[in-house]
C-alpha cells in the first residue's frame, strides 16, 4: 500500500537495477502488494517500474506503474530481471525505452511490459511466472521486445510461464531483434496459456 509519484534518476555510471519501489527483492516471505508508481524513471542499466530485480520466490501482486521508463538496457513496466518468483495482477502503461535513447555499447537489453527478463537460478528448478497482467506500454528498444515479456534466458523446458496476461500496447519497436512478438520476445521452451493480445498493435521490428 505504498504510492510513489515524481522522478527517479539513479545516474549515469551506476549498473545497479532500479525499481520505482526497490531496487532488489529476495526470498519466498519477501513480496509487495498494492502498490503504484507514477513516475519518470532514468537509469544507466536496468529499470522497472516497481522492482528492479526479483528472485527466490518473492512476489509482487496488485501493483501498478504508469511513467516514462529510459534506460540504456533493460526495461520492464513491473519488473526488470526475475529468477524464480511471480509477478501477479499487475497493469503497466506509459513508455519504456531500452537503448533506444541511450544505449550501452555491447550490452543492448531486452524490453517487456511486464517483466523486461527471467532467467533461471543456479537449480535450475524454480519457476518464474507471470499472471493475470495487462499492459498498455509504448516499447521501444535494442533488443527483444515483448508485450508481456522481453526475454528468457532459460533452455529447460517449463521454467518461465505466461498465463492469463493481455498485451494491449500500441507500440512495440525492436532496432535489431527479430526475435520479438506482441505476448513475449525471445521464449525459449517456456509456456503461455490463455494470453491476448492487441489485433491494431503496430510493429517495427
Amino acid at each position: 500500500n505504498v504510492t510513489v509519484s515524481g522522478t527517479i534518476d539513479a545516474g549515469s555510471t551506476t549498473n545497479q537495477h532500479t525499481g520505482g519501489i526497490c531496487s532488489t527483492m529476495e526470498g519466498n516471505r519477501s513480496y509487495i502488494s498494492r502498490c503504484s508508481v507514477d513516475a519518470d524513471i532514468t537509469a544507466y542499466w536496468s529499470a522497472a517500474g516497481i522492482c528492479g530485480y526479483l528472485a527466490v520466490g518473492a512476489k509482487v501482486s496488485e501493483c501498478r506503474f504508469s511513467g516514462n521508463i529510459i534506460t540504456g538496457s533493460r526495461a520492464g513496466g513491473i519488473v526488470g530481471q526475475m529468477k524464480f518468483g511471480t509477478v501477479e495482477n499487475c497493469h503497466s502503461s506509459g513508455r519504456l525505452d531500452s537503448g533506444e535513447t541511450t544505449s550501452i555499447t555491447g550490452n543492448p537489453g531486452p524490453n517487456g511490459g511486464i517483466v523486461a527478463y527471467t532467467t533461471p537460478p543456479a537449480d535450475h528448478n524454480k519457476p518464474a511466472l507471470i499472471s493475470y497482467c495487462y499492459s498498455e506500454c509504448y516499447q521501444t528498444t535494442r533488443n527483444q521486445v515483448g508485450g508481456i515479456l522481453g526475454y528468457t534466458g532459460e533452455n529447460v523446458v517449463g521454467l518461465t510461464s505466461i498465463e492469463n496476461c493481455i498485451a494491449w500496447n500500441d507500440f512495440l519497436k525492436s532496432l535489431s531483434a527479430p526475435k520479438s512478438g506482441r505476448i513475449s520476445g525471445r521464449f525459449m521452451v517456456g509456456t503461455a496459456v490463455d494470453c491476448w493480445a492487441n489485433p491494431d498493435m503496430e510493429w517495427q521490428i
